[in-house]
């Protein structure tokens, strides 16, 4: 749980800040205690091969496996000072979200814990399929599009009897011709097999997660990194996505360091 949700919350890092004020953001004074997640290839892997939370906060703050030589006993507490903060695991037993501005407004209190709360739970949940020491696509992840056809593409063809190309056409509304199934699979993390049926002369196609000892790596996560997705992956509810929904409107339109009627 730990793995995917820093890694989680490293991906989405640039649409959290786009609901969040400027001072949040790179750039802006709570910055300094409160960095942005940013991982690269290696330093996701590393963290899926991390032994322990330890590891996973230097690498959350310093980009890499480990402190620099030297600096690791004394770096250990600034390691705190990131959006997600897992320093707090072996000093409290939890994981801290900095990255919220202080407020004493209800509101955005209970928004935040909620979305904190989600973000624990789709990790829970779905968690980053690690193999060889690499971080892979998660099938279950795929797809989190606002329509929700890809998904539906997975869940047709991962099933026992399979499908058809006709059977995704009316499942999804894809038109004819605008469908690739081994590049929607391989993005899926699945490999593709299929089938000629006899008696109509339709091909069905199955899919099953990739031997991954085998196959080239896939992204951790194929799904659009959007706010979108982000509501789809966590699961939230319409009241709370439309509170997040509005405070993204508030900032792209250029807004100030928060909305002014919450405070």
């Amino acid at each position: 749980v730990q793995r995917t949700l820093a890694i989680d919350y490293a991906d989405y890092q640039g649409v959290i800040h786009g609901v969040l004020p400027a001072s949040r953001r790179p750039g802006g004074p709570g910055q300094r205690y409160a960095r942005s997640l940013s991982l690269d290839g290696s330093s996701r892997d590393a963290i899926a091969i991390a032994a322990s939370d330890r590891d996973i906060a230097a690498i959350l703050y310093h980009g890499r496996r480990s402190a620099p030589p030297g600096r690791r006993r004394r770096g250990s507490w600034t390691e705190r000072w990131v959006a997600l903060n897992f320093t707090a695991r072996w000093r409290h037993g939890t994981v801290e979200f900095r990255q919220h501005s202080g407020t004493v407004n209800a509101r955005k209190i209970v928004a935040w814990a909620r979305f904190c709360v989600a973000m624990v739970e789709a990790a829970r949940k779905n968690p980053t399929i690690v193999s060889g020491g690499r971080v892979v696509a998660n099938p279950a992840r795929f797809g989190l599009d606002e329509s929700g056809r890809r998904r539906t593409f997975v869940r047709l063809i991962t099933s026992p009897e399979g499908t058809t190309r006709e059977d995704v056409f009316r499942e999804t509304g894809w038109r004819r011709g605008s469908l690739t199934m081994r590049r929607f699979a391989q993005e899926a993390g699945l490999e593709i097999f299929r089938q000629r049926r006899q008696d109509n002369g339709h091909v069905r196609y199955w899919a099953r997660p990739v031997d991954q000892s085998a196959a080239p790596i896939a992204a951790a996560d194929a799904a659009p990194k959007t706010l979108d997705t982000l509501v789809a992956v966590l699961e939230l509810s319409p009241e709370d996505a439309e509170y997040w929904r509005s405070r993204s409107r508030f900032f792209a339109g250029g807004g100030g360091n928060d909305i002014p009627d919450e405070g």
